[in-house]
């Protein structure tokens, strides 16, 4: 994780004609920051919290193999949380509420298709459809293979400027 463009690394931001150039600030690297803003946002204005443990790991992009085996081992540390805010995630159980705000549209689904119980000789079985001939048939439903375009009108969304 050094430096990608001379003189910016990872964690060390530069500003170049009023901007702000460094590697985190639009992915990953910003979460560190955000929480810490956060807080010292709540502390200026006076809005009182309870207790705040941060837990940071750099797995996602892997699928955060060990993410599990660091929240068992600090699990006397961190207690039994009110709040969860994770950063750049995805539920993966479903006895919690959970939101997601942007994951740039991520739809997440298992899908099996299972077309015999038992290998079967060609000339017994008659004709049997290819079972990602039939995945490709039912992902094609949903999206245009060739632009990407959703076919769902549901899965398009117009969004209007909110001032909060």
């Amino acid at each position: 994780m050094e430096g990608w463009s001379e003189g910016l690394g990872p964690y060390s931001p530069v500003i170049r004609d009023d901007r702000m150039y460094a590697r985190g600030g639009s992915d990953d690297g910003y979460s560190i920051f955000a929480g810490l803003t956060s807080i010292a946002a709540c502390q200026k204005l006076g809005v009182p919290h309870s207790r705040i443990v941060f837990v940071m790991e750099s797995e996602e992009e892997s699928g955060s193999p060990n993410l599990i085996n660091y929240m068992n081992d600090l699990s006397d540390k961190i207690g039994i949380p009110e709040l969860v805010i994770c950063l750049d995630s995805r539920a993966r159980i479903y006895d919690r509420v959970w939101q997601n705000s942007s994951l740039r549209g991520v739809i997440n689904l298992e899908l099996t298709v299972k077309m015999l119980e038992s290998p079967n000789h060609s000339g017994a079985s008659g004709c049997v459809a290819d079972s990602f001939r039939v995945i490709r048939m039912l992902l094609d439903r949903v999206e245009d293979a060739e632009t990407g375009r959703l076919k769902v009108p549901e899965l398009h969304l117009t969004l209007t400027p909110k001032i909060y």
